[in-house]
């Protein structure tokens, strides 16, 4: 079970960024930077309580990431998790 923490209408990916050596199944990430959609941020409750993840999704698509920590700053929300770092961007409320 997942605490909701915050929903926003209209987010962006900035970007996407490996932490450390880019192994070869780590790629596929790349993919959403630029991704456009409704940004809703969860808190786990059960699995790694505490830890934040983000579900992204728009009328053509949806992804979402692994657990980790989050930093926000104005508008700007840094995810980072075991294997990545995204940056999104808040675009409306």
């Amino acid at each position: 079970m997942a605490k909701t923490i915050s929903e926003f209408k209209s987010a962006v990916v900035k970007d996407v960024k490996p932490i450390g050596e880019e192994g070869s199944d780590w790629g596929w990430r790349r993919d959403f930077r630029g991704f456009k959609g409704k940004i809703c941020f969860y808190e786990s409750e059960k699995y790694e309580p505490g830890m934040v993840y983000v579900y992204m999704q728009n009328e053509i698509s949806d992804f979402e990431t692994s657990s980790g920590s989050i930093k926000i700053n104005d508008k700007t929300v840094t995810l980072t998790t075991k294997n990545t770092e995204y940056v999104f961007e808040i675009l409306s409320e």
